[in-house]
């Protein structure tokens, strides 16, 4: 990873290839923080699709800030190279269509204040200005509220914190397990028993998948990359422990279930989504 630099605080990265249309603001977020941004470093991954968005963002940018062009559309890649370039002791994950709240950067740092805390996950509100945005919300209530306060299960790289010491020695991000990393970088710091931690509020606004298109790309490359951590994980003679964590294969293959109420909730903003995708 690249050198310590004691002139930041937090480092913050935040890949640009899925902005939903708020990369600027996203980035103008953590211009307005209340902690001082001269202690705050962005990181921002160019995955070399969005031009016109890059263009803009640039002059957004403090002098100290990095812009890292990795031309990949695999997730867990932006994320890895994004968070070895950061020079902060304390790197925050983020989305691009995330948009941070003032206070954002202080909450993350007074959490890690306690040296016993390992990581950090940051609760979230949503926005979602279309049909199939709005039933994101609805079942991200459902499905967070099935378990307990940062579960593996329920973390996500909207808001994800980590000391540099403890993502180095766990060995960092997996870009090979897709969108899948952050979740199995979680489970590998319960199973040595390290800390995650909440924050006490919500730091970031998510913007909420507004097609069935992005719901489905997002969903596919996770399971992409649980495909390859099940394998990862039989072929190191731990089957029964990946079993544990995603239930066995029989199960897993059923993870897309969905109960019946919520089924029903979704079919009529899906429908409408896929009748504009058609159309568009």
């Amino acid at each position: 990873m690249t050198a310590l630099s004691p002139s930041f605080d937090l480092s913050v990265v935040i890949p640009l290839d899925d902005d939903h249309g708020y990369g600027e603001a996203c980035v103008g977020s953590w211009n307005a923080q209340t902690h001082p941004r001269a202690r705050v470093q962005l990181v921002i991954v160019d995955p070399g699709n969005q031009a016109s968005l890059m263009r803009r963002i640039k002059p957004l940018l403090a002098p100290h800030d990095l812009v890292l062009e990795v031309k990949s559309e695999n997730e867990g890649l932006l994320y890895a190279r994004g968070a070895s370039s950061a020079q902060a002791d304390l790197v925050f994950m983020t989305e691009g269509h995330c948009v941070a709240e003032p206070h954002a950067a202080a909450e993350i740092l007074s959490v890690f204040q306690n040296p016993a805390v390992a990581a950090v996950s940051g609760a979230s509100t949503h926005l979602h200005p279309t049909l199939i945005a709005q039933q994101q919300t609805f079942l991200e209530k459902e499905w967070l509220g099935a378990w307990p306060s940062g579960h593996w299960q329920a973390i996500s790289l909207r808001a994800f914190a980590i000391r540099r010491s403890v993502y180095e020695h766990l060995g960092g991000l997996r870009p090979e397990y897709r969108r899948f990393c952050a979740n199995a970088f979680v489970i590998e710091l319960e199973r040595r028993g390290l800390r995650l931690a909440p924050t006490r509020s919500p730091i970031v606004r998510h913007g909420n998948s507004m097609t069935i298109s992005d719901v489905i790309d997002t969903l596919r490359d996770c399971g992409r990359g649980q495909i390859v951590w099940r394998r990862d994980f039989r072929q190191h003679g731990n089957a029964a422990l990946a079993d544990r964590y995603l239930g066995g294969l029989d199960l897993w293959s059923r993870r897309g279930d969905l109960a019946r109420g919520t089924a029903r909730a979704l079919a009529w903003p899906l429908l409408l989504s896929m009748a504009r995708d058609w159309r568009g």
